[in-house]
């Protein structure tokens, strides 16, 4: 009673997890997929060496065994073999969970870096403008110009990159 009481908890905190991950949402702090995986396993290592034992007295047939205490031996080995494949479809689904999870933090990740990215090839040639405009070297050409001058380069440039990017559909 109380190995089906836990399985049932375990499946409904799976449940929550899964519709919480597979609706896209991200999963609060102290919440822990690994802590799941860890608890099945613990039953399923548990569980596996009772009926180990279970399924050895039944093979061994002592003959103190009714047969009726035979039959009960066998009612209890199948429940408990149903309640290990319980667990280990438990333990899988918690697995693909957290699979799940560590694909949309990737993917949330990599959108970052991608704009990171965008960002910095946007600002590049305008960084390049701004630092040959900004030394003392008198005999460059435009060098003299006024400060409207250089932002408009600069703009023009960012403007440029900008554009090259969107026809070719990087942003």
């Amino acid at each position: 009673v109380q190995l089906k009481g836990s399985i049932r908890r375990l499946a409904d905190r799976i449940d929550s997890l899964e519709e919480v991950i597979l609706s896209g949402n991200d999963l609060s702090a102290d919440e822990s997929i690994g802590t799941l995986r860890i608890q099945c396993n613990r039953i399923r290592r548990h569980f596996s060496a009772e009926l180990d034992a279970l399924k050895y007295l039944k093979r061994r047939n002592i003959s103190v065994f009714h047969s009726d205490d035979l039959e009960q031996l066998q009612e209890h080995a199948n429940e408990l073999t149903s309640f290990l494949a319980q667990i280990d479809s438990l333990y899988i689904r918690a697995k693909v969970l957290q699979d799940e999870q560590t694909a949309h933090v990737a993917e949330l990740n990599a959108k970052q870096l991608q704009v990171l990215s965008v960002m910095t090839v946007i600002f590049l040639p305008m960084t390049l403008v701004s630092g040959i405009m900004g030394m003392n070297m008198e005999d460059l050409p435009g060098l003299k110009g006024s400060f409207t001058e250089v932002m408009l380069v600069m703009g023009l440039a960012g403007f440029l990159v900008y554009l090259g990017l969107r026809l070719k559909r990087i942003i």
